[in-house]
């Protein structure tokens, strides 16, 4: 404040005064020092955060100069909220003063306003607008009070004030329209907000306005529009372009979305929103080191299980297993209680042949989620690779009972009684094979169990028949049930064929060695 300056520098030249005569002091001058001094104190306890300390000596300086208007200014500035009982004190304090300065004025107003006069509260206000007429901050608070008696009047001053100072013009808009809302005319602070677009000199406020607004309403056509023309002024910062870009891809629009998202990823490297759709966007053309990359980059990627798991399937799909295990078993530590990330540990683990580990974490999974089926299928399918086939078959007889249409629980456990061979359990699996094919008939992996209970039970042309009819699918187990009926049916042609097939995706698969030999023997 202009007082604390003013008695600052009156002060401190009493001090030189004081220094240059070797600190012999005249009573006047040992009186300012002292002042100095107490104010000094004042402002300290000011920015301790202590007013009700610094009241007290104020109220000791004010005192010893009952009429220095800059002292009772400033006792009943910091009064005003610190001390209710001065209330009345300091208004009459204020009242007394014969030369106001425009600061008397406005905390006299402010002491009106506390009081309920509004009428002699806004006069305070124009009196102190006269004494200093290019205050816009004053202004402004003027206008607010005015608003809450005259409203009308109070937006026609602020457009004449913007007509004076053309280079405030946005401010002076958004304190029109903050009128409005606060009496909650908001059609018509969008409107005026709008309207001033055409005009205004500095719009980025107004575009700032009109976009929270916008955003409340849920109107997203609106605020597309609003962000493109935003880009288009060349004042679109990070949100905005987070904006537009997610615009641009609800509408389909990829041109327009990489544009923006590039434009984001110039201005911030690691931005969450851009990375998503760069990797989303290699994703879908097959590039998965590229998109594995991209996901990296995003300022989330350490604290977002979704994007873990995300590199995790790029992993997946660039076959690089030993990175894919490390870095899902530190999401494991990471994100001990998401579930989502133990059940791609868990895969993560099978592909390592790591069953043990693996068969723990499902088992943590089941706890808490006892009825997940794609949990309990996977499961199974562990519990197969170690061979504990009892307890796989009561998980998947668990898994029919939560969803009897289960079509790959009912095709897995159809298949493996159908392999068993006894005749009872052949005639279970024909059932539950033919339920899994009744729900998904093109399942190629359920016609190749189909085709197997039929060589299990000696029908051998209706298994090749099956067989024939499937597309080319590069399947190791699918190559050596063909194998298999092929020997089956003498065509040692095709069945060496199809055991050498195993053997280029399965170079140790004993049955497809022993099967190649015998059916070499038989040409």
């Amino acid at each position: 404040m202009k007082i604390k300056t003013t008695i600052f520098l009156c002060l401190l030249s009493v001090t030189l005064c004081a220094w240059e005569s070797n600190f012999e002091l005249s009573e006047d001058a040992q009186k300012q020092a002292d002042f100095y001094n107490k104010f000094l104190q004042v402002l300290n306890l000011e920015r301790a955060g202590k007013p009700s300390e610094a009241l007290i000596t104020l109220k000791e300086l004010l005192d010893q100069n009952s009429k220095d208007k800059y002292l009772v200014h400033e006792y009943c500035y910091l009064a005003l909220d610190n001390k209710k009982e001065e209330f009345n004190f300091c208004k009459k304090a204020l009242e007394n003063i014969k030369q106001k300065t425009w600061q008397n004025h406005v905390i006299l107003g402010d002491y009106y306003l506390r009081e309920g006069s509004l009428t002699q509260a806004l006069n305070e206000y124009e009196k102190a607008l006269k004494l200093n007429p290019e205050n816009l901050e004053l202004s402004f608070h003027y206008a607010g009070i005015l608003a809450s008696k005259d409203q009308q009047s109070a937006v026609n001053y602020l457009k004449n004030l913007a007509k004076t100072y053309p280079q405030a013009d946005s401010f002076i808009i958004l304190k029109i329209a903050d009128i409005y809302l606060k009496n909650k005319e908001e059609d018509k602070a969008v409107t005026f907000l709008e309207n001033s677009l055409k005009t205004a000199q500095n719009k980025e406020g107004i575009y700032y306005a009109l976009g929270k607004i916008y955003e409340s309403k849920q109107d997203t056509k609106k605020l597309y529009t609003l962000c493109q023309a935003m880009y288009e002024d060349g004042l679109a910062d990070t949100d905005v372009l987070e904006k537009l870009g997610t615009f641009a891809v609800m509408e389909n629009d990829e041109e327009n979305a990489r544009k923006y998202f590039t434009k984001l990823l110039n201005l911030d490297g690691a931005n969450p929103y851009a990375a998503r759709f760069f990797a989303v966007h290699e994703q879908n053309q097959g590039r998965y080191e590229s998109a594995y990359n991209y996901i990296k980059k995003a300022r989330d990627f350490d604290t977002n299980p979704t994007l873990q798991v995300k590199a995790g399937y790029y992993l997946s799909m660039l076959s690089k297993q030993e990175e894919l295990l490390e870095l899902m078993d530190s999401a494991h530590k990471k994100f001990a209680d998401n579930q989502e990330i133990s059940y791609y540990y868990a895969l993560a683990l099978t592909d390592a042949k790591k069953y043990r580990q693996a068969e723990k974490v499902f088992e943590q999974i089941l706890k808490t989620s006892p009825e997940n089926q794609l949990v309990l299928l996977n499961y199974a399918s562990l519990l197969f690779e170690r061979k504990k086939y009892k307890k796989m078959e009561e998980t998947l007889h668990k898994l029919l009972k939560i969803n009897p249409e289960n079509a790959e629980a009912l095709n897995f456990l159809g298949y493996f009684l159908v392999d068993e061979g006894n005749k009872k359990d052949l005639e279970e699996g024909y059932k539950l094979i033919s339920k899994a094919l009744t729900l998904k008939p093109g399942e190629v992996a359920y016609q190749d169990s189909l085709a197997w209970y039929y060589f299990k039970i000696g029908k051998y042309e209706e298994a090749n028949k099956i067989l024939a009819a499937l597309p080319d699918v590069k399947d190791e187990e699918i190559y050596l049930h063909k194998a298999e009926v092929a020997y089956a049916l003498k065509d040692f042609e095709n069945a060496i064929q199809n055991y050498e097939n195993v053997l280029k995706i399965n170079p140790k698969n004993k049955v497809a060695k022993k099967g190649l030999k015998k059916a070499k023997k038989g040409m």
